[in-house]
């Protein structure tokens, strides 16, 4: 497939027979793979993405508990005890395939404003790089449980989080960072 232009292949674009069955499926792994793949993130960022996940939950615990019955779920003992899902302390997590890319941008939406004056105008704004790691700990969570969000969160999320790049590099220029 002729992609002109260079630059990494995503998984996505690459050719591959997902119809075949995995040969040997069943067999049971030895740990060392697993020691391995944990090395992808140090446990300082997993234990940051998994907190960033456990606020959104309690978010929308407040904000859309109807939400909470079709998003959120109870974990499993197995998934618990999984050191590749790696849930820290939470107890629950956010169903990933399906997942309403809305309420994400309304708990950024929010968390973007450090400061508002009385008023409502924004005094202070939060930092670029803070807002965008709960991106990030919505795609690595996703992808460590082996789940796929849907390409909409991909398409919706990355507009917003550029926007808001700009709107951060626009408050910053008027003392607002």
């Amino acid at each position: 497939m002729a992609r002109g232009g260079g630059g990494r292949i995503l998984p996505s674009q690459r050719a591959a027979d997902d119809t075949t069955p995995i040969l040997g499926e069943g067999i049971a792994i030895q740990t060392e793979l697993v020691t391995t793949e944990n090395k992808s993130l140090d446990d300082k960022t997993r234990k940051n993405y998994r907190n960033r996940i456990k606020e959104i939950i309690e978010w929308i615990k407040q904000n859309y508990p109807e939400y909470i019955p079709v998003g959120v779920k109870d974990l499993s003992d197995e998934e618990l005890a999984d050191r590749v899902l790696f849930h820290w302390t939470n107890m629950q997590d956010l169903i990933y395939p399906g997942l309403n890319v809305a309420i994400i941008k309304a708990f950024i939406s929010e968390k973007k404003v450090k400061e508002r004056a009385p008023n409502g105008e924004i005094l202070i704004l939060t930092s670029f790089s803070h807002i965008r790691k709960y991106d990030d700990a919505i795609k690595w969570a996703a992808k460590v449980s082996k789940t796929e969000l849907p390409r909409n969160y991909y398409r919706e999320m990355d507009a917003y989080i550029s926007a808001y790049e700009k709107e951060y590099a626009e408050g910053k220029k008027e003392g607002k960072a």
